[in-house]
């Protein structure tokens, strides 16, 4: 008998956060052998693991990745859990302040994760100079000293036999929550292709790389393809294929601009290596 908070492996993410592996449900044969279902006894030879699961990934068979699946935990301000709540192809079980006390966790920059300035006309960050890092500092520390009042008069209204699902109403955005996530390994590396991407927002990306790491050891094969095929490739479309750079908008033909780049770079390397 397991107790309720036992795990696989779990890493911690500062201040409060984490993600556990919970289970895992199957592994990189149970796709294969998932995918060897379709062609019954018609097969002359039965290819090995490997180099199926890449056969599938790259072609986008994607019905065996389904066949497999995961349970993980996950501790995260609730702006995060928002963002995790958006994959739909989930499913979530999150904490209830309805009946449970919150506890007096919430997020606050770290060493390795300060305050980011928001970039001009993109939502992406940038580096900073100490000085305004310091600034910056020192109004985050008046909205923290704000929230911990919030929290404390969140605390006295329960006290008072406010209900807990109307006091759950003052607390603030950066309150640590608590959510249990299931999904099929097909969801799972269609999460990870978009968060842990440096378009993401880092607090994601953090969750993202801890699950990938946690995970990546029971499906050695379907991650490997997932590092060449989705993480690491190139997708090119249609417009882009055809070189007509003026149907495009000025977004586009940036990201045209550095796939071109990528691809230079590739033949650069592949004529000096003879």
């Amino acid at each position: 008998m397991t107790t309720p908070n036992a795990c696989l492996s779990r890493e911690d993410i500062p201040p409060y956060g984490f993600v556990e592996l919970i289970s895992v449900n199957g592994n990189d044969a149970t796709i294969a052998n998932s995918a060897r279902t379709s062609y019954a006894d018609g097969t002359k030879k039965s290819s090995g693991d490997e180099t199926l699961i890449r056969y599938l990934l790259s072609h986008s068979h994607w019905t065996p990745f389904e066949m497999c699946s995961v349970l993980v935990r996950i501790r995260a301000p609730i702006p995060i859990v928002v963002q995790l709540l958006r994959h739909r192809s989930m499913s979530f079980n999150q904490e209830s302040a309805r009946y449970s006390i919150t506890k007096d966790e919430m997020w606050r920059p770290t060493e390795d994760n300060p305050l980011r300035r928001q970039s001009v006309g993109q939502t992406s960050t940038s580096e900073d100079s100490q000085q305004w890092l310091n600034e910056a500092m020192v109004l985050w520390n008046k909205s923290a000293e704000l929230n911990q009042m919030i929290y404390e008069n969140y605390i006295d209204m329960i006290e008072h036999g406010i209900a807990r699902e109307q006091a759950r109403f003052t607390l603030p955005q950066s309150m640590y929550s608590t959510i249990v996530i299931h999904c099929n390994i097909r969801s799972l590396l269609t999460f990870l292709s978009l968060r842990d991407d440096s378009h993401a927002q880092l607090e994601i990306q953090a969750i993202a790389k801890s699950m990938d790491a946690q995970i990546r050891p029971y499906f050695p094969f379907a991650f490997s393809a997932y590092n060449n095929y989705m993480k690491g490739g190139l997708v090119l479309s249609a417009t882009e294929l055809a070189g007509k750079v003026s149907n495009m908008s000025a977004r586009e033909k940036s990201e045209f601009e550095t796939k071109l780049s990528q691809l230079r770079k590739l033949v650069e390397r592949n004529d000096r290596q003879g």
